[in-house]
């Protein structure tokens, strides 16, 4: 008991001529504790009724996006790779094929070499 319940109730055991406490602190507390658990259960139904009224194909939506988007990137990627790869042949085959022409050339020179070789030793 407080000392201004015990003022105002006019002394020790004698309750009924004093005024009583609307609420104690106890009682504060408590309804405090009620109020937080009332909060908690609306806020964990508000969290399920979004999940079950919520629209399926919003969110699904959403991640179809995203897995496009991404689809696009890894497509873009491997044009990049295979528009590298492309280059890096054609300077192979333009350096083969310079490398043909070059053999050529040089088998030809033999060719001529040998023709007036054997030109010069036949006269």
């Amino acid at each position: 008991m407080r000392a201004w319940e015990l003022y105002e109730t006019g002394g020790g055991g004698d309750t009924g001529s004093g005024r009583k406490p609307i609420v104690s602190l106890r009682h504060i507390n408590q309804l405090k504790r009620l109020k937080a658990a009332r909060r908690a259960d609306e806020e964990q139904r508000q969290r399920l009724w979004s999940l079950m009224y919520a629209d399926p194909n919003t969110e699904q939506h959403s991640l179809d996006e995203r897995e496009v988007e991404l689809d696009g990137r890894e497509q873009e990627l491997r044009l990049r790779e295979l528009q590298a790869e492309i280059g890096e042949s054609i300077a192979k085959a333009e350096v083969s094929q310079q490398r043909k022409d070059d053999l050529y050339q040089m088998a030809m020179r033999e060719i001529g070499r040998r023709r007036k070789k054997a030109g010069a030793t036949s006269s």
